[in-house]
């Protein structure tokens, strides 16, 4: 409402209150006894302070709105210059000279630290969304072009991810953002997402979901005591280098269904409270599990070892899934004999048949055929590790027929 219409209304209503009591004191004033005259100096008098009460309670509403009308206009003002530096630093984001997208990124940081509310997830979104673009065309001759600003978005993420609070053996992680600039509460999708870069999250926390599905991560990847509050989908994702989340805890759902560790893999002393799905997956390189737990149930179903599986020290408190494993090479398996072996209820659920009844040996060989062409379309740009796969290949090809673990009927003693 304009304020001069509000002035308006408060005089007309003051005069109409004043008169109002003016009348109302007149009739029911007494008569002087000797002078028959009515004490009007007093109502005059009431009347008065009256509308001088009422005058300052008018000067105090309009005061109030006036405040209130400047803090609405500083928050209209505060809002617009927050898109107006939002859309500045997409536009930079866009641009195609990378000192440019650089400075987008931490533009685009700026207006999370400074604006917060929801321009939190609106910046999370933004970066996740051009992490999800097609920058295929800025890798020439084997060179990433991208390299600083993807590196830079992958710092910030990092930064607003580190919140303070007290690890395992009492590590502390160290904050530097405030807490209002935290973006754990924030959602991440990394749907088809290509990291060139490596990816250095260790100590994050993550309260709600992230998803990663069908992400490639073709440089190292650090998850090490990171924090899965929400669910954390791997599902379908390439790991082309090394993969390491030791002592990670995930507190929800963790799928990592379908995915490819084409290097090396460790999950020492990880925490799964709720299910772990590793169904389907495939592990070129050692699968380290020791010392993890799985407190939910797991899900291991035609997940394949290409060189060995370490499970020493890992406890399941429920039996998990794991029919039509394939580890090619059964001397890999030798951990299972070992005496820190541990399973809840002291039940057995492993077995090895040699003489698998549920598949044949052309079976197997056609599925590691299908799993050595996923890995090496993977490893196409790291021919070291693809030469290393080539040897794990000649080895096992040298020891066919294979052994077929089915971990719902293992023998241990045997």
């Amino acid at each position: 409402m304009p304020l001069l219409l509000t002035i308006f209304i408060w005089v007309m209503f003051s005069v109409s209150l004043v008169w109002s009591v003016f009348v109302f004191l007149w009739f029911l004033s007494s008569i002087d006894k000797d002078t028959g005259a009515k004490p009007l100096v007093g109502i005059v008098t009431a009347s008065l302070t009256s509308v001088g009460g009422i005058g300052a309670v008018a000067y105090l509403v309009m005061k109030y709105r006036e405040r209130l009308d400047k803090e609405v206009e500083l928050e209209h003002s505060r809002i617009a210059e927050a898109d107006r530096k939002l859309k500045e630093a997409v536009g930079q984001l866009g641009s195609e000279s990378p000192q440019v997208r650089l400075a987008g990124v931490y533009g685009l940081a700026d207006v999370a630290d400074n604006y917060l509310g929801r321009y939190k997830q609106r910046v999370v979104d933004i970066l996740c969304g051009y992490l999800r673009t097609d920058r295929s065309e800025l890798v020439v001759d084997g060179k990433f072009k991208d390299a600083a600003v993807e590196s830079a978005i992958i710092k910030v993420i990092g930064e607003r991810l580190r919140k303070n609070r007290v690890l395992v053996e009492d590590i502390e992680v160290v904050q530097t953002v405030g807490d209002e600039q935290l973006w754990c509460d924030c959602s991440f999708d990394f749907t088809g997402a290509t990291f060139h870069e490596t990816v250095s999250w260790e100590r994050t926390l993550w309260d709600k979901a992230v998803v990663f599905t069908d992400t490639t991560f073709k440089s190292d990847v650090v998850f090490e005591m990171a924090s899965f509050a929400g669910d954390a989908r791997f599902d379908r994702v390439i790991f082309t280098g090394g993969a390491w989340f030791n002592w990670a805890s995930f507190t929800a759902y963790a799928w990592f269904s379908g995915a490819s560790f084409a290097g090396d893999f460790e999950f020492y002393g990880v925490r799964f409270a709720g299910v772990a799905v590793f169904d389907g997956v495939r592990f070129a390189g050692e699968a380290r599990f020791v010392g993890a737990r799985f407190a939910g149930n797991a899900w291991f179903e035609e997940t394949t070892f290409f060189d060995g599986l370490n499970i020493e020290n890992t406890v399941f408190e429920y039996a998990p899934e794991t029919k039509k494993i394939l580890l090619p090479n059964p001397n890999l398996l030798n951990v299972l004999n070992s005496e820190e072996w541990t399973m809840i209820e002291d039940k057995d659920y492993w077995t090895i048949d040699d003489h698998n009844k549920h598949w044949t040996l052309e079976r197997q060989k056609e599925r590691i055929e299908n799993v050595y062409k996923d890995l090496e379309e993977a490893l196409k740009d790291h021919p070291r590790e693809k030469e290393k796969l080539k040897v794990i290949r000649e080895t096992i090809g040298n020891n066919f027929p294979k052994v077929q673990v089915d971990f719902d009927s293992l023998d241990t003693e045997a």
